[in-house]
């Protein structure tokens, strides 16, 4: 009587077991179900399952010896999962995989398994620079098909601690890709937030352009490669993401000034702090007529008062009639008197006019470096750290942050409190801090600090 009452998946009804699935991998769904029977490999050949696979795993790099700036390490399939894919799943579903991600070592097997009619995107992860170049120059790897069909390309290159690639090798790679698809519109070149590739790209050849390019995901080293990006060599460029290394003013002389009506959306991201928001990002941001998205994450110096709502508006919003999302986390310095600085109520009042966003500001005077700092940001927080908080951090849920650093007010037991409920998944906390703190208690983080 107990065994009858035993439900098998292959009891329940269809559209439970497509619920039930799309909780697992298509990977581990097709090398499970694939074969079965007639009902499962119906279920599996499913577009759900068939159009993108990541035909490789992802280990916390901790479990393995690897030197490498990236968290996770990417691996092959093991073998036996690999095999059975390229001589059975791959060939028996190829027409409908419109999307495939690998990583170096199958790269080829992969390709070379079966023909792809459908696939446009073609993501590469875990590969080496001068690996990658080897791949590409292969010209039995891209079928004459394949170099025409695919449009979207992802290469996340493992930088390691130890490994120095020059600019001719990634200026190599790069406009290799550009002569192996002819048709490309989408490329992201290490899209994780947490990459340290940054593309010194003054040297480059001619040959590194594109006149089917929409989409650019990529890290810099400076604002004139940056410049260079939007020099014309890629005239369809719509939507442009770019990580800077550094914004300074530089002796070449690169045209900052003709307007780039094509721009839809652009998102910039600086790492180190720069003083040249008036001189360089103001006027590039002035190119672009027709924006519609834009996104803001830098770190400035501020002259005259610190970067806020009215800012904002007379420097960007009343340039761009079209814009309809601003998003931003902008942190200024201000070195002044303390009696000269706007309060945190004076920031807000600033930002009235910012009708349905939630912006968040913060402003702090440090006394031992006699400098002040606002931080203002479109609420929620997408940044993965949160430098120089204090103790007048408002609070928040905080899901992105890995990393906290805390600097110069003396700490107290509740602001502790606050930390742990606002930044749930932080893995690094930095205490510099010479003052007794005021209240003593216990605190405990549960992630690894």
């Amino acid at each position: 009587m107990m065994n009858s009452s035993l439900i098998q998946l292959n009891d329940l009804p269809t559209e439970i077991v497509l619920i039930i699935l799309k909780y697992l991998s298509n990977v581990d769904v097709l090398y499970s179900l694939m074969g079965v029977n007639k009902r499962f490999n119906k279920i599996v050949h499913n577009h759900t399952f068939t159009d993108h696979l990541d035909l490789f795993r992802i280990v916390p790099k901790h479990l393995i010896e690897m030197i490498s700036t990236s968290k996770y390490c990417i691996l092959p399939l093991l073998d036996p999962i690999l095999g059975r894919f390229c001589s059975e799943i791959l060939p028996e579903i190829h027409d409908k995989i419109k999307f495939l991600n690998l990583e170096s070592f199958s790269m080829e097997r992969v390709l070379l398994a079966t023909t792809y009619p459908d696939l446009f995107g073609l993501g590469l992860y875990g590969i080496e620079g001068e690996t990658a170049i080897d791949l590409f120059s292969d010209p039995n790897l891209f079928t004459y098909s394949l170099k025409n069909q695919v449009s979207s390309l992802v290469i996340d290159m493992n930088i390691n601690t130890n490994e120095t690639l020059a600019d001719d090798i990634y200026a190599l790679l790069l406009t290799r890709i550009f002569t192996t698809f002819r048709n490309l519109r989408l490329l992201a070149v290490n899209p994780s937030p947490v990459s340290y590739l940054y593309l010194s790209i003054n040297n480059f050849p001619s040959t590194f352009n594109s006149s089917t390019l929409v989409e650019l995901y990529v890290g810099l080293s400076s604002f004139n490669d940056c410049l260079l990006i939007l020099d014309g060599r890629f005239n369809q460029l719509s939507i442009f993401h770019v990580k800077i290394e550094t914004i300074r003013c530089s002796s070449l002389l690169i045209n900052n000034k003709e307007k780039l009506p094509n721009l839809k959306s652009f998102a910039l991201y600086t790492v180190y702090c720069t003083n040249s928001y008036n001189e360089l990002i103001v006027p590039l941001l002035h190119r672009m007529t027709n924006l519609e998205r834009l996104d803001l994450s830098f770190v400035g110096y501020a002259t005259k008062s610190f970067i806020d709502g009215n800012n904002l508006k007379q420097n960007i919003i009343y340039h761009m009639a079209l814009l309809k999302k601003l998003t931003f986390n902008i942190r200024s310095f201000w070195f002044d008197s303390p009696m000269n600085i706007p309060s945190n109520e004076d920031i807000q009042q600033a930002f009235k006019d910012f009708k349905d966003m939630h912006i968040i500001s913060c402003v702090d005077y440090f006394q031992k470096r006699k400098y002040s700092q606002c931080l203002v940001y479109s609420y929620p927080y997408k940044l993965q750290h949160y430098h120089e908080i204090t103790n007048q951090f408002p609070g928040g849920l905080f899901t992105y942050v890995r990393e906290v650093i805390y600097d110069e007010y003396p700490f107290e037991h509740e602001f502790f409190l606050r930390i742990a409920r606002s930044f749930p998944l932080v893995e690094k906390l930095t205490l510099i801090n010479k003052k007794k703190k005021k209240l003593i208690g216990e605190f405990k983080i549960k992630n690894k600090i």
